[in-house]
């Protein structure tokens, strides 16, 4: 993003470069985008990305852990 830099060495950025940063923050905070995922969001004209699925071993334990997280949870209701 251009920026454009005063004597006193401090970054300034104009309204456009402002909401894009607005937007990332957005995309990866509120929407669990990645980096990459940003990336290609705007390099690909602001196509929305789906997050893919976590496969593999990791991702079944974590599934594991967390049905156990909610049956604890309804039990103690």
């Amino acid at each position: 993003m251009p920026t454009v830099q005063g004597g006193n060495g401090y970054h300034y950025f104009d309204q456009r470069a402002l909401e894009r940063l607005m937007l990332i923050r957005q995309l990866n905070r509120d929407q669990n985008y990645s980096i990459k995922q940003i990336e290609y969001y705007f390099a690909t004209g602001e196509i929305p990305v789906k997050p893919e699925p976590m496969k593999g071993e990791a991702s079944d334990e974590i599934q594991k852990n967390l049905s156990a997280i909610m049956d604890g949870a309804a039990g103690s209701v």
